[in-house]
């Protein structure tokens, strides 16, 4: 729908069997609950997320994405604040209440709502009291049924715990030479603008490279692409 990516979409011409195993669950739930977008993250401080936490899987449109994780919507995205709030599954009123209580919030949810569907569903996960993640869910259909939002609780803990099994990244030479540049300046502090004026490049395109690099290592931010490059050893 709109140019949306089909509900059971992982970026690889060649899944692994942990991704064979997702997209199967994802599928077989789409089939059930119709829905056009999801998106699951693990929350700041379990799993392999650390402590700003990670999304894990999404079919997400690109541009989309890159804009929410470039300029830190997830900081304010009001279905996040809705969904860690409390434990029980969150639906479109209470995401746009959250909305409408900060005018700050706002312009998130429009962005959202224009891109994305009105209709919101997350499901909260817990573990041991802790919130572990969060699976979302939206469409541009009609609002979730009850009986939908029974349905996705009882299949977002095995969506969860599959996501957590997709590779973190793919193999070093997924990044070129160019986003490991990008990021290691950023390493040591340098702003897209400075870093295309050191790379005789232009700042938006300094901006491309490192929206790229921040995509294939799955981050959710420059620092955390920067923090997970220097793990697998991709910039000094």
């Amino acid at each position: 729908m709109s140019g949306l990516e089909p509900p059971v979409s992982i970026r690889s011409d060649a899944p692994t069997e942990a991704e064979t195993r997702f997209l199967k669950l994802v599928g077989r739930l789409s089939i059930d609950v119709p829905f056009d977008v999801y998106a699951i993250s693990v929350a700041p401080a379990c799993g392999r997320g650390g402590g700003s936490g990670r999304l894990l899987a999404d079919n997400l449109p690109e541009d989309y994405r890159r804009r929410y994780l470039e300029h830190r919507d997830f900081e304010r995205d009001p279905v996040m604040l809705a969904s860690r709030a409390g434990r029980l599954p969150v639906r479109t009123a209470e995401v746009r209440a959250v909305a409408e209580a900060d005018p700050e919030l706002m312009p998130c949810f429009a962005a959202a709502v224009a891109a994305l569907g009105p209709a919101v569903l997350a499901i909260p996960l817990r573990f041991r009291n802790r919130l572990s993640g969060d699976v979302v869910f939206r469409r541009r259909g009609a609002e979730f049924s009850d009986a939908e939002v029974g349905y996705c609780e009882l299949a977002a803990p095995a969506l969860l715990l599959a996501a957590t099994e997709l590779p973190v990244a793919g193999p070093p030479d997924d990044l070129t030479p160019r986003e490991r540049e990008c990021l290691a300046w950023t390493s040591v502090g340098k702003t897209a603008w400075e870093i295309g004026s050191i790379l005789g490049i232009s700042e938006h395109t300094a901006v491309a490279h490192l929206n790229g690099a921040v995509r294939k290592l799955r981050a959710v931010s420059r620092a955390q692409a920067v923090a997970e490059a220097l793990r697998r050893g991709l910039i000094d």
